[in-house]
């Protein structure tokens, strides 16, 4: 009966590890990492700018969320809002929703999301309100 010596077992685990080591590398080069967003640094570099505008929108234009809707109100008595909704999950972009919307003067819309799937969304929203582009981003937990 031989007996394997310590320095054998020692070079078959180093082996065995670096093999692991390098099938992880490959795996992980050749999986597809998709971006949420294709330029996000020069985004990311006015986004202080897009918080304000928003903030400043507040008292005019006011979003409530339930399990299964949005509810968009316009409480301008002069302008209406008109605007888009992107609908997005981080990881799927093939599961994507662009929803067009206008709020009339004093009035309320409310946007059904009973077509999307269970997970975690995010929602991007743009308007132009009296001529003025505002964006405001939200997450939406079904």
């Amino acid at each position: 009966m031989s007996k394997i010596s310590w320095g054998s077992k020692l070079f078959f685990f180093a082996a065995c590890f670096m093999g692991f080591i390098v099938f992880m590398v490959i795996r992980i080069s050749q999986t597809d990492m998709p971006l949420v967003e294709n330029a996000y640094y020069e985004k990311g570099i006015d986004y202080q700018k897009s918080i304000d505008a928003a903030n400043r929108t507040d008292s005019l234009f006011s979003i409530q969320m339930s399990s299964n809707q949005l509810l968009l109100s316009n409480n301008d008595s002069i302008y209406e809002i008109n605007g888009s909704l992107l609908l997005y999950r981080p990881n799927d972009p093939k599961a994507d929703h662009q929803i067009e919307f206008t709020v009339p003067v004093n009035a309320q819309q409310s946007i059904v999301l009973n077509q999307l799937e269970k997970g975690n969304w995010k929602c991007k929203m743009t308007w132009t309100h009296h001529a003025l582009k505002f964006d405001k981003n939200f997450p939406i937990n079904k």
